[in-house]
């Protein structure tokens, strides 16, 4: 599972677009790879003269995977990982890593200033401790807000693979799927009857009340 992983994250750094439908599980997408040949050749080849325009260059620099199995079915989960995109002189570097995010580059030192970014990697407690500024800053100051699922609680989030013939394949619908569920997984009936007692507030309480209009 965790070759297939890798090697889609490669196939899409390098634009490979027949990598990238190879390593696509024929569960899920076995119309697309039996009428690929039909028109993949022609779109490689758009998407090379467009890139080689565009002079865009990806590099995977640290890629850390780990994965359980159950029988054909398999899930990946991206320990560590780090990309950096070059493109006419300059760049722009993401990693991930222990459950924090970082940004940085020449195309975003700038954007950075004044943002939790700024001074190195955000990990998911920082963003909480936020969470009350973010709201105050974007109006929301004095209503309550809906209670959501701890951070510690969510689920951690797979790539889900599957085995056909032997061979390892990236199922991306399986994948999306198995996100929602475990996402809606972590929320309780308390976070729903939040949820429900904040859109009231916000659309029939003070804040939408609040703006007064005249006519002259």
């Amino acid at each position: 599972p965790e070759a297939a992983v890798e090697g889609m994250f490669q196939a899409i750094a390098e634009l490979d677009l027949p990598g990238a439908v190879a390593r696509l599980t024929p569960g899920e997408f076995a119309a697309l790879q039996d009428y690929a040949p039909l028109f993949l050749d022609r779109a490689q080849q758009i998407i090379d003269s467009e890139s080689a325009d565009a002079r865009v260059d990806v590099t995977i620099d640290d890629l850390q995977l780990r994965s359980e199995t159950d029988g054909d079915r398999g899930r990946v989960f991206v320990e560590a990982f780090a990309v950096t995109v070059e493109a006419d002189g300059e760049s722009v570097a993401v990693a991930v890593e222990d459950g924090c995010f970082s940004v940085s580059g020449s195309l975003v030192d700038e954007e950075l200033s004044g943002t939790p970014f700024e001074d190195g990697p955000v990990c998911p407690e920082e963003l909480a401790e936020d969470y009350d500024e973010v709201l105050e800053g974007a109006g929301f100051g004095g209503m309550e807000m809906p209670a959501f699922p701890d951070i510690a609680s969510v689920p951690e989030i797979g790539i889900s693979t599957a085995r056909v013939d032997g061979e390892w394949y990236v199922a991306p619908i399986a994948s999306m799927l198995d996100a929602a569920v475990e996402g809606l997984r972590s929320i309780e009936p308390a976070h729903l009857d939040s949820f429900r007692e904040f859109m009231q507030s916000f659309f029939f309480g003070g804040f939408m009340l609040e703006e007064s209009f005249s006519v002259d």
